[in-house]
């Protein structure tokens, strides 16, 4: 009796934790399968905006991709400014919420197209999931408010 009385307690302890732990790195997979399986099975409405902008007294081109299911859900958005040192911006969303932003910055010169920096973050309801991967260069509410803002635009055209 103390033997089951012992498993049971410990199967019960065990369910509970499991139940109470934050399930950051299951809701992380989740994205990643959302964001795969999308990117593998869905077609897209592409909207593209090109443009040049000045940074730094020079200027530099960019392009904008908004990936839409229909005019009102929006998958993704992939920002780019084209120059020696580029920069990618890339929003995914789940029901028009931001759920990742990735930031990469890619050297150019000598047509190398090396990656020299990467910041990704993965996002629950606006609260930022994989908090341990912060980089400060890149904050996660400035790439967060970014994604938000893009969201705006696509849905405001």
């Amino acid at each position: 009796m103390k033997q089951t009385l012992f498993i049971l307690i410990t199967f019960m302890s065990v369910t509970a934790y499991s139940q109470t732990i934050p399930d950051t790195e299951f809701k992380i997979s989740e994205i990643n399968t959302y964001i795969e399986d999308i990117n593998e099975n869905e077609q897209f409405e592409v909207e593209n905006i090109n443009g040049t902008l000045k940074k730094n007294n020079k200027d530099i081109d960019y392009s904008i991709s908004y990936f839409a299911f229909d005019a009102t859900q929006l998958f993704s958005v992939i920002y780019q400014e084209y120059d020696e040192i580029s920069t990618n911006k890339i929003f995914y969303y789940k029901k028009n919420k931001v759920v990742a932003a990735i930031v990469e910055i890619i050297n150019n010169k000598d047509n190398k197209d090396r990656l020299e920096e990467q910041a990704i973050y993965f996002y629950d309801v606006d609260t930022l999931l994989n908090t341990a991967e912060i980089n400060e260069k890149y904050p996660h509410d400035s790439l967060l408010n970014e994604g938000k803002n893009r969201l705006k635009e696509f849905l405001a055209h």
